[in-house]
């Protein structure tokens, strides 16, 4: 009985896998994808990322063998929630973009250090909305999804460049002894070596330029 179980569970994987795939090869699935990719990364105001997030969570709903498609919806709701974090549905905001973030966790293909990294920026969001009451309670949170996306691929750029930012934001005795400047350049080198496609995150250079010029006259 077990070894039929087992025959059947193998099965199933194997088929999950080849629908999966199948989704991902579709045009119309390609296409939605970079169309909404782009939305996210030139948007301007929360009211466009939240746009580009009911148009990823459309895709989610229609591609469920995806999780690319999870991981924007709940990116997107965070990101709003940074351009403005005293907007009157920040709270509508939040609960979507944790209602996908718990999806991803049933992804066992989704990239975890990707996952982890959102993870942190869900929780660095929160925080922004009332730093005095969320900054103790989650400031935890932000640092262990942010450290445990680098330890599950150093080769990521974002959290690193992520958890650099966030650490300018503490109190001295609270950052880490890492030098701001010399992780710029390491991020720098990370985010070059990416290449842009619907299959991985990729978001993060432009602000990463952003960041980095306070390091321009390091050598």
């Amino acid at each position: 009985m077990k070894t039929i179980k087992l025959y059947l569970s193998v099965v199933l994987s194997i088929l999950a896998m080849g629908a999966a795939a199948a989704q991902s090869n579709d045009p119309a699935y390609k296409n939605a994808m970079e169309k909404q990719i782009a939305a996210v990364d030139t948007a301007k105001t929360p009211a466009q990322l939240v746009s580009a997030g009911g148009a990823f969570e459309r895709i989610a709903l229609k591609y469920g063998g995806q999780w690319q498609p999870a991981y924007y919806v709940a990116f997107a709701y965070s990101q709003s929630v940074l351009f403005n974090p005293k907007d009157e549905t920040v709270e509508t905001k939040l609960a979507k973009a944790k209602e996908w973030l718990d999806k991803l966790d049933n992804f066992k293909e989704a990239d975890k250090s990707e996952v982890a990294m959102l993870k942190g920026y869900y929780f660095m969001a929160l925080i922004t909305t009332n730093p005095s009451a969320n900054g103790q309670k989650y400031f935890a949170q932000v640092m262990t999804n942010y450290k445990e996306a680098i330890a599950l691929n150093p080769e990521n750029p974002r959290p690193r460049l992520m958890l650099a930012v966030f650490e300018q934001n503490l109190p001295e005795f609270l950052r880490s002894k890492e030098d701001f400047c010399e992780t710029m350049k390491t991020v720098g080198t990370l985010f070059e070596k990416e290449q842009k496609s619907i299959d991985k995150p990729y978001w993060g250079a432009g602000y990463y330029k952003m960041v980095a010029q306070k390091c321009a006259g390091n050598k």
